[in-house]
């Protein structure tokens, strides 16, 4: 059962307890590595069984045990905290690791205070913190929102100085995407330049580093950042690709996305929507059209899921860039749009790729569909705006059903009320 230490043999760590258990040989030991095994794998109702048993069988609990068995709470804070108060009923100590496994959960539920909460209590009982302890307070604080988790974060770095203890690569990235999430991407940048030789940088902080340049428009600071993870051996992975593309979209670099997701593709790591989704989006931007839709039409063999509104809206807007309005109505009848909500965005840029076409039929007809649907009083009253301001709007409004247009309170020689 020592043996079955990856995530996913925990059923072979219980299916050999049984074994054992049925050979009458089951002991303290066979039972700790099988919790262990269960944490490994996060199955917290197996751990908390497992618990359960040995304290059925009277074996004297151990901070071994108490430690896997919170480990395994992935998701289960409140019974991960129920089992620290149990271990105070059956009188074991907590120690670093107990209590940074609780810390951690409580993280992971995004239950940052819970988290400081844990963290306090183990200063308070006299248990020596170490630098993980530290990073993962921090971590938790991150995933907060407001003054008051930034506030903590710098409390508990200037604790970490006071008992010389040194940020490691948890710390900094975590540090790093707080500075960001308030605003302070340059300082959050900054950082990262202090410490870039004085800790063991991983793809964490790098990843963090780029989410810091994204937000300050940065994109040749991002295909430095890139450059420098490749310099120093530093793999990349699927989030470090996602905040790249981005970043080229935001910077109007359609080609440079393209040749990440290249780079990405020939890496054989799993793509998925929102790597995708950024290419195509950076392709729209320039009305790179053709590139749009190529990669839509490859999201199900290279995700393997349909295009979803997003990617749909990004093309429809790339085709309206470059007046291929033939091609989105292609799009459209391929795919079986139907005019709903999370559509309207895509319909919209449809509609104006038509109208850029000089195609005043298939214009008039989706504006009257929209405006039939009443679905978002906005979508019609954008679309009527942006007729108004051409010397053609008269001839839109003709082509629409009187109905239609006495919906909007549309009068010839006024803008729309709506």
């Amino acid at each position: 059962m020592a043996a079955c230490g990856l995530p996913d043999t925990w059923p072979v760590a219980l299916d050999l307890l049984e074994k054992v258990d049925m050979s009458g040989l089951t002991d303290l030991g066979s039972l700790e590595s099988a919790l262990c095994a269960c944490s490994k794998g996060f199955a917290w109702e197996s751990c908390l069984l497992l618990l359960k048993d040995m304290e059925g069988r009277r074996y004297e609990m151990s901070q071994v045990a108490y430690g896997a068995a919170i480990h395994g709470q992935e998701g289960q804070w409140q019974q991960a905290v129920a089992l620290l108060e149990s271990m105070a009923l059956n009188e074991v100590e907590g120690n670093v690791v107990i209590y940074s496994a609780l810390s951690r959960v409580c993280s992971a539920a995004s239950q940052w205070q819970k988290a400081l909460d844990v963290f306090e209590a183990m200063r308070s009982s006299w248990v020596e913190c170490n630098v993980i302890a530290f990073s993962t307070a921090i971590a938790a604080c991150e995933k907060g929102s407001g003054s008051a988790s930034w506030q903590n974060i710098l409390t508990l770095l200037e604790q970490m100085y006071k008992e010389d203890l040194y940020p490691n690569s948890i710390t900094l990235s975590s540090v790093i995407a707080a500075m960001h999430h308030q605003g302070h991407w340059e300082l959050a940048l900054l950082l990262m330049t202090e410490f870039r030789t004085k800790v063991d940088i991983n793809v964490g902080v790098f990843n963090a580093a780029m989410d810091a340049a994204r937000q300050g428009l940065q994109w040749q600071l991002i295909c430095e950042l890139l450059e420098e993870m490749q310099k120093n051996t530093v793999e990349r992975d699927v989030i470090s690709y996602s905040a790249a593309m981005a970043a080229m979209e935001q910077g109007l670099q359609w080609q440079r996305a393209l040749e990440l997701l290249d780079d990405l593709l020939q890496s054989h790591m799993q793509l998925d929507a929102l790597c995708l989704n950024a290419a195509i989006n950076a392709c729209k931007k320039e009305g790179r059209w053709q590139e749009s839709l190529f990669l839509m039409y490859q999201m199900e063999v290279l995700v393997g899921c349909s295009p979803d509104h997003r990617s749909l809206a990004a093309c429809a807007s790339a085709c309206e860039k470059a007046s291929a309005w033939r091609k989105i109505l292609q799009v459209f009848e391929e795919m079986d749009v139907t005019i709903e909500t999370d559509s309207l965005h895509a319909i919209r840029a449809a509609i104006m790729a038509c109208f850029r076409g000089n195609s005043w039929f298939n214009a008039s007809k989706m504006l009257e569909a929209l405006l039939e649907q009443d679905l978002d009083p906005g979508a019609s009253s954008v679309a009527v705006e942006a007729f108004w301001h051409r010397p053609q709007a008269q001839r839109i409004f003709e082509a629409l059903p009187r109905c239609s247009v006495q919906s909007l309170r549309w009068e010839p020689g006024k803008k729309t009320n709506s």
